[in-house]
């Protein structure tokens, strides 16, 4: 008998599409100004049977700088889909169930059964109208504004970011694994907001060894909150976390020149931090740093030495969609320009893919 061709695989393919705007404009009162919007989407057909994922991401900026202030606003979104999730391990499972069916069974003939055999499964009838999908909302507000007259400099920089997750992993009734079918719907909300704030003086020495001092002081707020909840077949208690934690920070750094041909950068600082999820106030944390260059004669020698006792954060903050000026200084007074950018791009691998077997 002639074996049937069940490979799960196909050539894969992805489409992608990219449009920026950008414009920048300088007035005969002094004020900068830039705008930016960038818009992305992407498409991919992956090499395994019945799996797309689709992205799209917004983001948009602007800027103003007039005499000793500079502000400035954010905002991004992202989004993502994909067919078919792989927190449970459901790819692994399938494509082990295709390695695994006899070459004389037609899966494609038989796609509308489930399974087949003593714990084997049809993958073709798991992939196919499964209700399955894991899809992302992610969005970010952040604001700045800074102040800067002379050698003295303030700024304030609030931001929030909030995203949801929601995946659909399900088993079909007449499966191997769960002949009465499975699901469970993960659900999860994020709302992270941030403010920082800081406060720094230069002191330009300008004296025969030291050239600069600077000082500053910082305070970070953080607050972290999570909801997760599970609906299904076997639903579970809501779990919640809430953290929030401050820190201040005091630093200074100083700029020696020892003679023309060694170089002496020093600083250090002292942090006290405080969270809701320690059982008691954390000791202070200091650090410094030492840095040296020697030129004799054209060639350098290097040496640094540093020390940090610190407290990490469980999330970093994400980066900041991409900024509006880049260098608006450049551009002559009362001058504007205005940019408009339009990509495309389209690929075809032959294997592997980033949801894949891997997941």
């Amino acid at each position: 008998m002639t074996p049937y061709n069940n490979l799960l695989f196909r050539r894969g393919n992805s489409l992608s599409h990219e449009l920026s705007f950008e414009a920048r404009m300088n007035t005969y009162e002094g004020a900068e100004i830039g705008w930016r919007v960038e818009g992305a989407q992407q498409e991919e057909a992956l090499t395994l049977q019945q799996n797309r994922n689709r992205r799209q991401q917004f983001m948009t900026s602007f800027r103003y700088i007039r005499k000793y202030w500079t502000l400035g606003g954010d905002f991004q979104y992202t989004a993502t889909s994909f067919s078919n999730p792989n927190r449970n391990g459901f790819l692994q499972y399938v494509y082990r169930q295709s390695l695994l069916a006899p070459a004389t069974f037609d899966l494609r003939y038989n796609e509308d059964k489930g399974a087949f055999g003593d714990g084997m499964d049809n993958p073709l009838f798991l992939l196919n109208g499964n209700g399955q999908y894991a899809r992302t909302f992610g969005r970010q507000v952040k604001m700045n504004a800074r102040y800067e007259k002379g050698d003295f400099t303030v700024s304030v920089e609030p931001s929030l970011r909030w995203s949801e997750d929601n995946i659909m992993m399900h088993y079909k009734a007449g499966s191997a694994m769960y002949p009465q079918g499975n699901s469970l719907l993960r659900m999860q909300r994020d709302r992270f907001s941030q403010l920082r704030t800081s406060l720094g003086y230069d002191v330009d020495m300008r004296s025969n060894m030291l050239n600069n001092l600077t000082f500053q002081i910082g305070y970070v707020l953080n607050d972290d909150k999570t909801h997760i909840g599970l609906q299904g077949t076997d639903p579970r208690a809501p779990y919640n976390y809430q953290r929030s934690s401050h820190r201040l920070t005091a630093s200074g750094s100083m700029d020696m020149e020892i003679n023309y041909d060694l170089d002496v950068d020093v600083e250090g600082g002292v942090a006290m931090y405080r969270s809701n999820t320690l059982p008691g106030s954390v000791p202070l944390l200091p650090w410094f740093g030492v840095r040296a260059i020697w030129e004799p004669l054209g060639v350098s020698f290097g040496a640094a030495l540093n020390y940090r006792k610190e407290v990490i954060e469980l999330r970093q903050e994400e980066s900041s969609p991409r900024r509006a000026c880049w260098n608006p200084k450049a551009i002559t007074p009362a001058a504007s320009c205005l940019y408009v950018r339009c990509a495309h791009s389209m690929g075809f691998p032959l294997y592997g893919n980033r949801n894949g077997i891997a997941g």
